[in-house]
């Protein structure tokens, strides 16, 4: 069976918008709570941020943001995981994921 190739382009909308998602719905509390003192702010900071970056980087020809977006996302969910790493559990599991995605758009970018 042949891939289906015509749907790649809404792939990666569907795959930036659930990283949206994703961001939202785990960080958006830390980061609004404003606790300054903590590493958990600046993390959710780094997460939010970047994670809209990626999608607005999707609106732009060049791969730059997205790329640059992305990196810098792989790199917080590589020290999450290891962060969260208490055997196979939900949390380092979803770590993983969003690595996984994330290092999908290094390599890709907007293609």
């Amino acid at each position: 069976m042949k891939p289906w190739t015509a749907l790649t382009g809404i792939t990666k909308w569907i795959l930036r918008i659930a990283i949206l998602m994703i961001v939202f719905t785990q960080y958006y509390d830390t980061f609004m709570g404003f606790k300054l003192n903590t590493f958990q702010f600046y993390i959710a900071a780094v997460y939010i941020v970047f994670g809209v970056l990626i999608f607005i980087g999707g609106f732009f020809t060049k791969h730059n943001l997205t790329v640059i977006s992305a990196l810098i996302l792989f790199i917080a969910s590589i020290y999450m995981s290891i962060e969260s790493f208490d055997g196979i559990t939900n949390e380092f599991a979803f770590n993983v994921l969003v690595g996984a995605v994330t290092l999908f758009f290094v390599t890709n970018g907007n293609k």
